[in-house]
């Protein structure tokens, strides 16, 4: 049986548009790399989820140093991939509170209900189309839109569909209803098949939350419109938002792909020029909540929920970030800490630590990913050292 990846090395095109999922309102041609009359195909994407990780994902870096220099904190580094499988659930929570957190914002700015909208190409000229085809449709799609009361929003690029008979299969198993429905059964390749690429077809589409005061749907010969329902909740617009971004385009070989990404009135819409700072954090607090996670108004960022509150923490730590601080600023602070315990096995491996990320942090030879002391670069830590494993990632 032929792997994932075996199957998306040996089907997928060369080329393709670097620019596909920016921009596209206001020009006809743009650049690509590679050849833009390449044929598309199934492998010529993917989806969150079913790429691969950096070789680096998820290993243990040391983060800081106790004060009392008895006790390092290693904390699991993460890629950040959209097409990691480590990654892609807290890239997609990221993804979800900011489009959300504007599309609540300019629904309320304006007093209007954000719709859920589809647009594609009718799929009788979905065939044996190029990149530059692709991207032509996109303008055409923008453009019908704005002809149909449509004056912007989100837009999230969907390049499957999943073929009938495995809709029908799915279905009676349940997984036509509940979260995530079919896409759910996809993921999890509930019938078994050599590779989730089996269940799909080539269907391009958008996914549109828009704003409009009605819609004017379209079945033209080439573009299809469709307005399928209100999101009149909050709950409503994380819930879709969420839901679209389990199955959205990605480009196969890229982690630049940005397939949320705003259009029309949207596209020009700065929240901060028209609510208060007040304002804007009570939606951000309410899109948080309907995501199930916190935010921190301080970090201005979303965090995970603590079920249970957290434990004091017995020491006192220095992120080792610090010491590059020290070793600019103040040398004698950092001699004396490095002087300290010296000479014993704990002070020893601390100090060993240190000296080797002062040593790479300004590495410009060196990628960011590896500007770090990972443990399991190290030796054994002695018997008198606390090894702290944090289970908060860094990125």
């Amino acid at each position: 049986m032929m792997s994932d990846s075996t199957l998306a090395s040996h089907f997928q095109t060369v080329g393709h548009p670097g620019v596909l999922f920016g921009h596209l309102e206001n020009a006809y041609d743009v650049e690509v790399n590679g050849d833009p009359w390449e044929v598309l195909n199934l492998w010529s994407w993917t989806i969150p989820g079913k790429g691969f990780p950096a070789d680096y994902c998820m290993r243990r870096k040391v983060s800081a140093v106790s004060a009392t220099k008895d006790a390092v904190k290693a904390t699991p580094l993460k890629c950040g991939r959209v097409q990691c499988p480590n990654c892609y659930e807290w890239w997609m929570s990221e993804r979800v509170f900011e489009t959300s957190v504007k599309v609540m914002a300019y629904s309320r700015v304006h007093d209007q209900t954000p719709l859920a909208i589809s647009v594609s190409e009718h799929p009788d000229t979905v065939v044996d189309y190029t990149w530059k085809d692709y991207q032509n449709s996109f303008v055409r799609m923008y453009r019908r839109m704005k002809r149909r009361n449509i004056v912007g929003g989100y837009r999230i690029f969907h390049p499957y569909r999943i073929q009938m008979r495995y809709q029908n299969e799915m279905r009676e198993m349940g997984y036509a209803d509940g979260s995530q429905g079919f896409w759910k059964g996809v993921r999890e390749n509930v019938l078994g098949l050599p590779s989730w690429y089996y269940y799909l077809e080539l269907g391009p589409h958008l996914h549109v939350i828009g704003f409009s005061d009605w819609v004017d749907e379209c079945n033209d010969k080439d573009i299809v419109i469709r307005n399928y329902s209100t999101l009149d909740t909050v709950n409503d617009v994380v819930g879709h938002i969420r839901y679209l971004l389990t199955h959205c385009g990605i480009l196969a070989d890229e982690d630049t792909s940005k397939p949320t990404m705003p259009w029309g009135s949207m596209h020009r819409f700065k929240m901060e020029d028209h609510l208060t700072p007040d304002q804007i954090w009570q939606i951000k607090r309410e899109v948080a909540e309907a995501m199930g996670v916190s935010y921190n108004q301080i970090k201005d960022k979303i965090e995970v929920k603590r079920e249970e509150p957290e434990e004091e923490d017995p020491y006192d730590w220095i992120p080792l970030y610090q010491f590059k601080v020290y070793s600019q600023i103040s040398e004698e602070n950092t001699n004396a800490y490095l002087a300290w315990k010296i000479g014993t096995p704990e002070g020893d491996y601390i100090n060993d630590i240190i000296m080797r990320y002062l040593a790479v942090i300004d590495d410009d030879d060196l990628p960011q990913s590896e500007r770090h002391v990972f443990l399991q670069d190290l030796g054994d830590p002695p018997d008198t050292l606390t090894i702290v494993y944090d289970d908060e990632v860094d990125q």
